[in-house]
């Protein structure tokens, strides 16, 4: 997945209210953290496509999903999902039933959600300043390389030209 892509991922994550970002003083680390309504959005999504968990994220009991299938704030959930194209109902054949399945945007953010709520402490967005670093080192060195061959080519012609005039 393309950085940039990755970034406005994970700011979609935190504008649409399903994470937060907490930092603890003594060690200064920050850690991403979900809030309700991405644990709602979470348990519909596992209720709607029948699986237990998605990615590596958090479990739930069939109890209580169960439980949480019956309240309004489920509906809600499912509503603002298939809004927003996270998941899709198709028809399934085999159970004459209709069943959801997460769309590629919904597989991508709650693979981003269940990556932010899943890992340890960590800065917020890919490595961007070693990346940087790199990119400026790199552009450094072609400067350096350009700038040596113009000084090495212009040398060059100035020796040809006094070679050429001792000639005649």
């Amino acid at each position: 997945m393309d950085d940039s892509y990755w970034i406005t991922l994970q700011n979609r994550l935190l504008d649409t209210g399903f994470i937060t970002i907490t930092t603890i003083a003594e060690t200064g680390k920050n850690y991403w953290r979900p809030t309700p309504r991405g644990i709602r959005a979470y348990k519909a999504v596992i209720n709607l496509t029948k699986r237990d968990r998605l990615f590596k994220g958090p479990k739930f009991t069939n109890e209580e999903i169960e439980a949480y299938s019956k309240t309004d704030e489920f509906e809600l959930a499912k509503d603002w999902l298939v809004r927003h194209d996270m998941v899709r109902p198709i028809y399934d054949m085999n159970t004459h039933q209709e069943r959801y399945e997460l769309v590629e945007y919904g597989y991508e953010f709650f693979q981003i959600y269940t990556d932010a709520i899943t890992s340890g402490p960590r800065n917020p967005g890919p490595n961007l300043l070693r990346k940087m670093a790199g990119a400026v080192l790199m552009g450094l060195y072609f400067t350096c390389f350009a700038i040596t061959k113009y000084i090495a080519d212009k040398y060059r012609k100035k020796e040809q030209k006094k070679k050429g005039y001792r000639r005649y």
